[in-house]
């Protein structure tokens, strides 16, 4: 016979309620991110930050992709996430699309390489060391050349140049001579339409390796590289999602190897493969995301020591954060800007803080946000009260019925309280039913148990987690 549980009157219905819901998942850190200046663009597709000018802030490199003619803008930053207009690079190639930066001639000044959607080309443009652009030159690569990034593929000191062509289903390898000029490309064969690249060392040789992720085919391509700018046939990776779009790596595991994470648009799923460190990548698991996104980037966006994921679409989606938990697995997911149409995301700390911020390409600008969460460990200065979760300068069963209103809401995406300290009543770093059962052990048990401090008086909590206390009003 089935049993079944019937709850009591008076006090016991929330009391029977936290119990039956014991297995909820807990809430996380409270991401913050505060909009700075847009930067206006023409479809500014791609965007890199690097210090232009020397002065050890980050500047930005935006390609402007419907501009007639192609142009590239810089522009300057103070260093507090703020930019200021810089100078505008005009290019050969058609439809600038994506952008690196490296040290590509050996002075010790940042330069870029912007690809060429429909001018099959690259451009490189070495930087004058103070904000502006030296010399340009242009190479031609494969057909539609939609993503870029640079890396020292032969081991000479200099940054090479590997190219992801669309429509001709390779990568392009160009050397560079050490002076900032770059041999006759050579093409290497990929899936059916690349899309999007990841450079690092995956087998632990010191050499370059490339993942490269396939659209119609449904696949990520592995190329070991020899060390001198060559790379062994592509090993396929499947089961990466129907439309990968976007591949990021990162230790998610946090076993020492670099891991893949992949974003597949058709299927709108994250999908994390867990490098061996040799060279092999095993299948771990498949995130299905609830809302249509376009691209990918990664960061440990809150410096609890897990590689995060962040995801922007085009359909009016939130920027959303997944936070990783350090297993390869990301179990909670976190808006953290309004809805808008973002392609393309960057993760780069703009404003020296040490805290990875976010770029936002849409149709007209790049939307700036500088990135306040609070770092796990750094304690709080906003003095509050523990147990008051609604902020009424009362510890009462009303705060109870606030945290169990925001653990199951009727949104899938609730707002965190302004000070979620306050509601962590047994000082654990998460909010959960276990706060909801400890503030009624501490209201209604037989023998009043106390929360932890701060309680009764306005205090500072001086646990390092991942929670923090922005704004508490009965504590000015």
């Amino acid at each position: 016979m089935a049993s079944s549980l019937i709850p009591h009157r008076g006090l016991c219905p929330l009391l029977w309620l936290a119990l039956a819901l014991c297995h909820a998942a807990p809430m996380h850190a409270q991401y913050i991110f505060s909009a700075t200046n847009p930067i206006p663009g023409n479809n500014p597709y791609g965007t890199v930050a690097a210090d232009l000018n020397g002065n050890g802030n980050a500047d930005l490199a935006v390609c402007n992709f419907l501009s007639s003619p192609p142009t590239v803008s810089l522009l300057l930053g103070p260093g507090d996430g703020t930019f200021v207009s810089g100078s505008t690079v005009q290019l050969s190639g058609a439809s600038p699309k994506a952008i690196t930066a490296g040290l590509l001639n050996g002075d010790l000044h940042a330069d870029l390489a912007v690809t060429s959607y429909v001018g099959n080309s690259v451009s490189v443009l070495l930087g004058d060391g103070v904000g502006g652009i030296a010399t340009t030159a242009t190479y031609s690569v494969g057909t539609n050349p939609t993503a870029i990034a640079a890396g020292d593929l032969n081991g000479n000191g200099s940054a090479d140049l590997i190219v992801v062509n669309e429509a001709s289903d390779t990568i392009s390898i160009l050397l560079d001579d050490g002076n900032g000029g770059f041999t006759a490309p050579v093409h290497v064969p990929v899936g059916d339409k690349p899309n999007d690249l990841v450079v690092a060392d995956f087998n632990g040789d010191t050499h370059l390796d490339v993942v490269v992720v396939n659209i119609l085919d449904d696949t990520a391509s592995y190329l070991a590289g020899d060390g001198i700018g060559g790379f062994a046939s592509a090993v396929l990776l499947t089961a990466v999602g129907d439309g990968p779009l976007a591949v990021e790596a990162a230790d998610f595991n946090e076993d020492g190897a670099l891991d893949l994470a992949v974003f597949s648009n058709l299927s709108s799923s994250v999908t994390v493969y867990v490098g061996s460190g040799a060279g092999s990548f095993t299948w771990l698991q498949q995130t299905t995301l609830q809302t249509p996104f376009w691209d990918l980037s990664c960061a440990d966006f809150d410096l609890d020591g897990h590689q995060d994921l962040v995801l922007v679409g085009v359909a009016a989606a939130a920027p959303t954060i997944l936070a990783g938990d350090g297993s390869g697995h990301f179990p909670t997911t976190h808006p953290v800007a309004p809805p808008g149409s973002h392609f393309a995301v960057t993760a780069s700390d703009i404003d020296g803080d040490q805290q990875a911020d976010l770029l936002l390409s849409g149709t007209t600008e790049v939307l700036v946000y500088r990135n306040d969460t609070a770092p796990v460990g750094s304690g709080d200065s906003q003095p509050f009260v523990r147990g008051d979760c609604n902020s009424d300068a009362a510890s009462n069963i009303a705060d109870v019925i606030f945290a169990l209103g925001f653990l199951f809401p009727s949104s899938p995406t609730p707002t965190l309280p302004d000070c979620s300290d306050a509601c962590d009543a047994n000082d654990d770093g998460a909010l959960n039913i276990a706060d909801s059962i400890a503030m009624l052990g501490a209201l209604f048990g037989s023998t009043t148990v106390p929360l932890s401090h701060p309680t009764g008086d306005c205090g500072i909590d001086g646990s390092s987690d991942a929670l923090n206390c922005t704004v508490f009003g009965p504590c000015p």
